[in-house]
């Protein structure tokens, strides 16, 4: 994968962290979190949230720790600090250079809802309904089958008859992705039909075509807009023939879509793939649009290690960060 990148990526000075490493801050107290933050703001540190670490955070059962999160990472956050948009949205524009200000019901509220808490820490009556939300994220569920089961050695050597055959075993989701995979691998031959593809593709068929998000509005008002013939296109797998007649490189030659890809395959061959894996992979998105990249999660690390684009920008929020932090 090529460091060529523009010049938006991996900015300096900002910070990400990912929710392993917020959840390992909020440890703290009160009055250390809000020491935590005078410290990074006079050393003008821009810390930055995504979209991904509220889905994690709304889908905390306990209702108290929720809250008790939340209002920590308001106090954390309080002041200038950066918002980065939902996977789908950032995809999109660097994949198929699609981009619109305009943001969904369900975008502006989870902002809303976000720069709430800023404003006022203590305020954690949100918008959102967090068991409609949680329900809407059961999608990784399926997701992580596909994975699995596309993943298995047998399935390179399947047929679409012999997939077929499964559909009463499989989870439905997965049986059709599963599908469509192997659709996709003979209708573009010039595929090579390795794992590192099929995940490649997986990820294009759930991200652009079927919607991974707690609410697929963007998804389907990119479908749908009448201003190109894709509003013409029906059914997913005919999404996903379309995306790739017109962006082929783009998506097989994606940097973003290329490390989520090695990223998942360097799990299953690690520990298998876990929904962790998943929400992992989402997370280093947003690698791409920071200095540093704050984590407790070993996965990541030990992953970073292996990688040029994310060696060194990765910190363990235990063992390095906070020595960074006091040192610089």
């Amino acid at each position: 994968m090529s460091l060529d990148l523009p010049e938006r990526f991996f900015v300096e000075n900002q910070i990400y962290f990912d929710t392993s490493s917020i959840n390992e801050i909020i440890k703290n107290s009160i009055e250390n979190c809000v020491a935590t933050q005078n410290l990074w703001a006079k050393k003008e540190r821009r810390i930055c949230l995504s979209a991904v670490n509220l889905y994690e955070i709304f889908g905390t059962s306990n209702i108290q720790r929720r809250e008790d999160i939340i209002h920590k990472m308001g106090i954390i956050y309080y002041g200038e600090s950066g918002y980065l948009d939902m996977p789908t949205r950032i995809l999109f524009g660097e994949t198929l250079n699609y981009f619109t200000d305009e943001l969904t019901p369900f975008e502006k509220s989870l902002r809303d809802s976000w720069f709430n808490v800023k404003r006022d820490p203590k305020k954690v009556t949100f918008i959102i309904d967090s068991d409609d939300f949680k329900a809407r994220r059961k999608i990784l569920k399926s997701l992580m089958k596909t994975f699995k089961f596309v993943l298995k050695d047998e399935f390179q050597k399947m047929e679409e008859k012999d997939i077929f055959e499964l559909r009463n075993e499989l989870d439905p989701v997965a049986y059709v992705s599963s599908l469509v995979v192997k659709k996709i691998f003979n209708k573009f031959p010039k595929i090579k039909n390795e794992k590192k593809n099929q995940i490649k593709l997986i990820l294009i068929y759930f991200i652009f075509c079927f919607g991974i998000e707690p609410q697929s509005d963007f998804l389907e008002n990119y479908w749908s807009s009448v201003e190109s013939d894709r509003n013409k296109v029906k059914g997913t797998l005919d999404r996903a023939f379309y995306l790739l007649n017109s962006f082929y490189d783009e998506l097989l030659q994606s940097p973003i879509i290329d490390l989520m890809s090695e990223f998942i395959l360097f799990e299953a061959n690690h520990k298998g793939i876990e929904r962790g894996t998943l929400s992992d992979s989402f997370h280093l998105i947003y690698s791409f649009y920071c200095f540093k990249f704050i984590t407790d999660d070993q996965s990541i690390i030990d992953f970073s290690g292996t990688k040029k684009i994310l060696d060194s920008r990765v910190l363990s929020v235990k063992a390095d960060f906070f020595i960074v932090e006091t040192k610089s």
